[in-house]
Formats: C-alpha cells, structure tokens, sequence
C-alpha cells in the first residue's frame, strides 16, 4: 500500500529482506546522506549536476519505500533553472515528514 509518503508494501518487503532494525538503520543513514545533500544544495547549479542530486534523492527514495520524498524530488527536479530558490526547503520538509511518518510506521509494526 502507498499513502502519499510511505511505500508501506515496499517498506514491508524491505523489513522482511533485511530485518526491522537493519531497515530503520539503513533509512536513517539514507535520510541524513540525503539531508546533507540538500542542505548543500545550490539553487544555481548547472542542470546536469542539479538533475543528477535530485535522481540520486528520487531514486535512493523510491528503493526504500519514501514515495513522498520521491516525488517531492521529482517536482523539484522538474523546476526550470531560476525556479528552483525553494527546492531545498521543499525537500528539507519532505525529509522531515518521511522521519516522521516512519517513526509512526515503524512503532506500530509489531516485532518479528
């Protein structure tokens, strides 16, 4: 099941792959890797490099059941050159809400 920011049924398949705490910790380090990438972000980047940051964020997201977080890329990679001033913040948010969002996922799965 896919609500707008969780891939519920991926997120599962994952759980099941990798164990519930090895999936939380891969996420975490996704999530940080990817703050990082978008709190360095530069609005001005030429458009190769600015696509190839939002593939690496859409893609990463996609993999690992964040499909908020994976559109929210997909919008803002979407964004002409000189529109793109709130693309970090955009996704900043959207990093917060996948955190969140996990956090409530991740509590209520009951233990394997």
């Amino acid at each position: 099941m896919t609500d707008s920011i969780l891939d519920t049924a991926r997120l599962a398949e994952l759980a099941e792959e990798v164990g519930a705490d090895d999936l939380r910790f891969v996420l975490d380090m996704f999530l940080d890797e990817v703050a990082e990438a978008v709190r360095t972000l530069d609005p001005a980047l030429a458009a190769e490099p600015y696509a190839k940051r939002m593939h690496f964020v859409r893609s990463g997201a996609l993999n690992l059941g964040l499909a908020g977080l994976a559109a929210e890329a997909r919008r803002q990679a979407a964004l002409p050159d000189g529109e793109r001033a709130g693309a970090g913040p955009a996704l900043a948010a959207a990093i917060e809400r996948a955190r969140e969002a996990l956090d409530g996922h991740l509590e209520a799965r009951p233990a394997a």
